[in-house]
């Protein structure tokens, strides 16, 4: 099986002495069950003008977590406007409707924008629903990892997102939506699949200004 490569690159100076937490999307391969993957991790440094990089710090690791064969059922997510369809400003109020299913403390829903759809600026730093979630944005690739932490019956999972233009019907969607069961205590195995779904694409009109056609009346002779 060919390796992953997942590069993290555009990152500001580190300091030294201070710790850094390096997250990475959830690596599985739910075709064959019960199997261990190995990481490998390097650090590198690619001064200004060289074309070549520095190896810095190497890790290698044995996830002693076992995969699951994928059990997931599909259902019908769907996006959300709390706001009006008709926009006059380029802040949305969104969120991912679950199909009425209500996601357990400490699982996860991870979705993924349709690069292809242009609707959205991929900016996704702060969830709108923080009392219920804690959230992850995943900028080269734009995902968000939500992980519910609370008890509280709530079948959405809000996104605080900005427009990407105005005066335009522009849509959007997201690719796929997944909802992991995790666990902040030590399990065997790798979060499982649960829910496997995808968006229909919405589209927002958006209207920055109007102007009334003025009308004339003209008298008949």
């Amino acid at each position: 099986m060919a390796p992953i490569r997942i590069s993290l690159t555009g990152q500001q100076a580190y300091t030294a002495g201070t710790s850094y937490t390096w997250r990475v999307p959830l690596i599985k391969n739910p075709s064959v069950a019960y199997t261990a993957l190995r990481y490998n991790l390097t650090l590198m440094y690619y001064p200004n003008g060289v074309g070549y990089g520095y190896i810095m710090n190497q890790h290698q690791c044995i996830n002693e977590y076992y995969t699951e064969a994928d059990t997931s059922t599909s259902f019908n997510p769907t996006i959300v406007n709390a706001n009006r369809n008709v926009q006059v400003n380029s802040g949305i109020d969104l969120a991912i409707s679950l199909d009425s299913y209500s996601v357990n403390q400490w699982d996860s829903v991870v979705f993924k924008l349709d690069n292809s759809l242009a609707g959205l600026t991929p900016n996704f730093l702060n969830g709108n629903d923080t009392s219920n979630y804690n959230y992850y944005y995943f900028s080269n690739i734009n995902m968000i990892h939500a992980q519910k932490k609370t008890t509280n019956l709530v079948s959405t999972v809000g996104i605080g997102a900005v427009s990407s233009s105005i005066n335009y019907q522009r849509p959007f969607s997201f690719s796929w939506v997944k909802v992991h069961d995790s666990s902040n205590a030590p399990t065997t195995t790798n979060p499982r699949t649960l829910k496997v779904g995808v968006t229909p694409p919405l589209t927002l009109n958006y209207l920055n200004s109007y102007t009334a056609a003025a009308l004339t009346r003209i008298e008949g002779s």
